[in-house]
């Protein structure tokens, strides 16, 4: 990793006693961006994508950890592989589709053939005339490996520092509520296999690590949403008591609604919780044989968690994102419905509707936060007073969560997680 310029974050993010603030500058200066790559992205933790994205032999899929390409791909032994998307010989990138299979990987410009695993199979013209010399070890040349790779659950995770914090020790409180969307499942499992949608919003990237746990926002933002389900007033609403928002550490942050979910009691559906099939008999049933029904019937009417995981993975309601920064103003978020392993094709179905209705390119809730993303991002260029201040429920306190950790929690409409974020953020930041 090459040396990035020095920012003072000590002088753009205001930590007072009751008075928090950050200067706009982190949402569009190049400097800022450049040094988040390095010691956020590439040195430490990033989501990347689940397991079953890539389930049968031959299966790839193309991300980006930070700004390097990579390839997530699986073997004919049925071993996944995170490797590097970059020909050993000159380094043009050897896989140019999103999704696909292949029994290989051939560089298009001099024709280097890489397998499924990455090892080099296929030097063309390697001896001869201007070949190579017998020294040349073909097994040398594989494609280069992600340093380190993290599977919870099927969730993926790498690291291109072949240093750093451990994986268990990152994820760290995020396990549980992994966890516990998993266990929602009649297999206990769940998986990934309708694609994705792509949305590419001219804004900063933390401007979406900051909303997904921010509830002051929905009635404001999202009053299209609201509107059209006011009719059906057994909906928990945002200022709900019962609704915590908790700062779980490492810079993971949780929408808390479990309890307000199950206030609703029997009146509670699948929309209402925010989990489609979940509480479907069938589901429950099979999630029973496994942990109990008493069990079962609480973590259902409970609803799936709504957790942001530093710093580009979200985990709510019917699928998850993933967060890819492109430049300081310009970021590809992507939107991944989810299934439940076990379930009738007639509940996971009912998932990927409710998926789409919510944040498909014309849903009822992604729309308006694109829209909010880039106004925001254009309001930080405004500079004559550059601060956003986050200082809503600084009445925040210890209090035991879902799994009787205790955790800085405040009610629903304040900004515990965003605070959170930031001072995780910053502690990241004026590493060297």
């Amino acid at each position: 990793m090459t040396a990035r310029p020095s920012v003072d974050y000590n002088g753009l993010i205001s930590d007072e006693p009751s008075h928090f603030k950050v200067s706009g500058r982190l949402y569009h200066e190049p400097a800022v961006f450049d040094e988040e790559m390095d010691k956020i992205f590439h040195r430490g933790w990033v989501f990347v994508g689940h397991e079953t994205e890539v389930s049968k032999a031959g299966d790839f899929a193309t991300r980006m950890i930070g700004l390097q390409p990579v390839i997530m791909t699986r073997d004919k032994e049925d071993h996944l592989h995170m490797l590097m998307n970059r020909c050993r010989h000159r380094s043009a990138t050897v896989c140019q589709e999103e999704y696909g299979n292949a029994t290989s990987f051939q560089c298009p410009y001099h024709g280097w053939t890489y397998a499924s695993n990455g090892d080099l199979t296929r030097v063309p013209f390697r001896s001869g005339i201007a070949g190579y010399l017998d020294s040349f070890r073909q097994e040398d040349y594989g494609l280069a490996r992600v340093p380190r790779v993290g599977n919870y659950r099927g969730f993926i995770f790498a690291s291109l520092s072949p240093k750093g914090v451990p994986f268990e020790e990152y994820l760290g409180r995020a396990a549980e509520y992994i966890d516990r969307y998993c266990d929602m499942a009649p297999d206990g499992e769940i998986f990934s296999t309708a694609g994705r949608h792509r949305m590419l919003v001219q804004s900063n990237w933390k401007l979406q690590v900051e909303n997904l746990t921010d509830a002051y926002h929905v009635s404001f933002a999202h009053q299209s949403a609201i509107r059209r389900h006011d009719r059906d007033s057994s909906i928990v609403k945002v200022d709900d008591p019962r609704i915590y928002l908790r700062d779980i550490g490492g810079g993971h942050t949780v929408d808390d609604r479990f309890t307000g979910n199950r206030s609703l009691g029997e009146k509670a559906t699948g929309r209402h919780t925010g989990g489609m099939g979940t509480l479907e008999p069938s589901v429950v049933a099979a999630v029973g044989e496994r942990l109990g029904m008493k069990e079962a019937k609480r973590i259902a009417q409970g609803g799936p968690p709504h957790i942001m995981v530093f710093p580009n993975f979200m985990l709510l309601f019917n699928g998850y994102r993933m967060i890819q920064p492109v430049k300081p103003d310009l970021t590809y978020i992507y939107y991944y419905p989810t299934f439940l392993k076990g379930a009738s094709e007639e509940v996971n179905l009912s998932r990927l509707r409710a998926q789409e209705n919510a944040f498909g390119p014309g849903g009822f809730i992604n729309p308006d936060d694109m829209d909010i993303f880039t106004r925001i991002q254009r309001g930080t260029d405004a500079q004559v007073d550059d601060w956003s201040v986050l200082d809503r429920s600084y009445d925040e306190s210890m209090q035991t969560d879902e799994f009787g950790v205790p955790a800085l929690t405040s009610q629903n409409l304040g900004e515990t997680p965003q605070r959170a974020i930031w001072r995780h953020y910053k502690h990241v930041m004026m590493q060297s």
